[in-house]
């Protein structure tokens, strides 16, 4: 799921849905708490990825991207992961313009092949920015609001990764999360404001390895919130 200026996003899919392929829905959620989901007509593939900014919204599978706007008109546009046995991960936005995506790739022992694709035209043309660290496997990404450069990824295997690209997803830096041995997940890594952004680590039955870790400086560094 994902939501923006009042509308929520989310992926369904039925049951077996790698072969059926899933189905983008939307929701108006004004006025709070109304229950009015109903399919983005057109909007579907096998499995896919959303992420939103303002009004606008990007949902991508591995051969096509839909956009749209203002959440009522929305654009085909053929996509493509660069290499062979690539696949969409994940979409970020930086603004109704800038979009990454996080496409992985073949891997082994731990490590896999990421590559990093950018747009500055909300996703009518991408282009390669980089090839990320090989450490961990599958990931997300995210992008601080009107940052486009700043660009962190979550990963995970034999540890957790927090990796930082200050150029677009050109360069990187490499950061293993503290206590994370055995590599707990990271999930709903998001940004809230140019410098501040979440991620959580570990999950339902990894006992006190579960932590919210938050950042005030971009992605630069992360504390454990205490509650």
């Amino acid at each position: 799921m994902a939501a923006s200026s009042g509308t929520a996003y989310a992926v369904s899919a039925p049951s077996g849905y790698l072969s059926s392929g899933a189905t983008l829905r939307e929701q108006f959620s004004s006025p709070v708490g109304r229950e009015a989901w109903a399919p983005v007509i057109g909007v579907t593939g096998t499995w896919g990825t959303l992420a939103v900014s303002g009004r606008a919204a990007w949902f991508g599978t591995s051969t096509q991207l839909w956009t749209t706007a203002d959440g009522l008109h929305w654009n085909r546009y053929p996509f493509h992961c660069p290499g062979t046995d690539y696949s969409l991960a994940s979409i970020a936005a930086a603004s109704s313009s800038y979009v990454v995506f996080f496409c992985t790739g073949p891997g082994a022992a731990g490590n896999m092949s990421k590559e990093v694709l950018s747009s500055a035209s909300g996703g009518k043309t991408v282009v390669l920015a980089g090839q990320a660290p090989l450490a961990g496997v599958g990931g997300t990404i995210a992008v601080p609001p009107s940052r486009s450069i700043v660009v962190t990824l979550a990963t995970a295997s034999s540890a957790s990764w927090l990796d930082r690209s200050n150029d677009g997803g050109k360069t990187w830096f490499v950061e293993e999360v503290k206590g994370s041995g055995g590599g707990p997940p990271l999930s709903s890594l998001s940004y809230v404001s140019r410098t501040v952004g979440w991620v959580v680590l570990g999950e339902p039955g990894q006992g006190s390895v579960n932590q919210l870790l938050r950042t005030r400086d971009a992605g630069v560094t992360w504390n454990k919130v205490s509650f």
